[in-house]
């Protein structure tokens, strides 16, 4: 196997014996690039610091990571890259440590699985039909709900579109898009190459187009993505906007556009 065959990749933690891991999200690690990646596992959601070299005549990865909101604040860990899997340790700064497994996935492991989507169809098929009013109704039209999954067409249109955006109207030697696709969820984050973690932006929902996406602001004060407007007051947008709205509030040094 190529060294550079695993970058860019996402691996899911699958076994990690000194944590309680099932009781948190699925414990992942994305390397987004040649020397940035990402960790999530017990909670806790860490910018991370590798290189990659080769051991035994295996990619060997050793890495540093930091997470800025909860204690221990940082550690470090390795690992050796045996085709698909992964295996190595992770040590918390001054505290515990763990022997980890990781297996490399191509979806979002926390998507929707593919029965619980089918089952849910079939109870919808189920249900009785709704029975016509022969007059017009006055009900006020429901909004749009996400759905999901995202198809992978959807997802491909839509990092394209930042990164044009951002490659157009930002200072994109310091604005690296980052995205991670949950459910009916698109998560935008950006990574400046002088940080050690990216910077949380927004959350996208996807309403069945690329057009038009339901719009969520990452608040740091209490760590939630809470429904949000955009520039001319709405709660649905294009994802430009979202991503213009939360940039400026977040990167104001990186040469903003206009609200215009």
């Amino acid at each position: 196997m190529a060294m550079n065959t695993c970058i860019p990749s996402q691996w899911r933690i699958v076994e990690m014996p000194m944590f309680s891991i099932e009781m948190f999200e699925t414990p992942m690690l994305w390397l987004h690039d040649e020397r940035h990646g990402f960790l999530r596992f017990c909670g806790m959601e860490a910018g991370v610091d590798y290189q990659l070299s080769e051991r035994d005549g295996k990619p060997f990865i050793e890495f540093t990571w930091w997470e800025p909101h909860r204690l221990p604040h940082c550690g470090r860990g390795w690992a050796s890259i045996d085709g698909l899997s992964l295996h190595g340790k992770i040590y918390m700064h001054a505290g515990d440590r763990s022997d980890f497994k990781a297996i490399q996935v191509y979806g979002d492991p926390d998507e929707d699985s593919v029965e619980a989507i089918y089952t849910n169809a079939k109870a919808q098929s189920r249900r009785k039909p709704v029975i016509q009013q022969s007059r017009k109704s006055t009900a006020v039209p429901r909004s749009r709900k996400v759905q999901s999954p995202i198809p992978d067409k959807v997802r491909t249109a839509l990092k394209e579109r930042l990164e044009r955006h951002i490659e157009a109207n930002w200072d994109h030697t310091l604005v690296r898009l980052i995205l991670r696709f949950r459910a009916a969820y698109a998560y935008v984050d950006v990574q400046d190459p002088t940080q050690n973690f990216p910077t949380h932006l927004c959350r996208l929902g996807y309403l069945g187009g690329i057009e038009k996406w339901e719009f969520a602001f990452f608040k740091y004060s209490d760590e939630v993505y809470e429904k949000s407007r955009d520039w001319s007051g709405s709660f649905t947008t294009t994802p430009e906007q979202a991503f213009d709205v939360a940039a400026t509030v977040y990167l104001a040094d990186n040469n903003p556009p206009s609200k215009q």
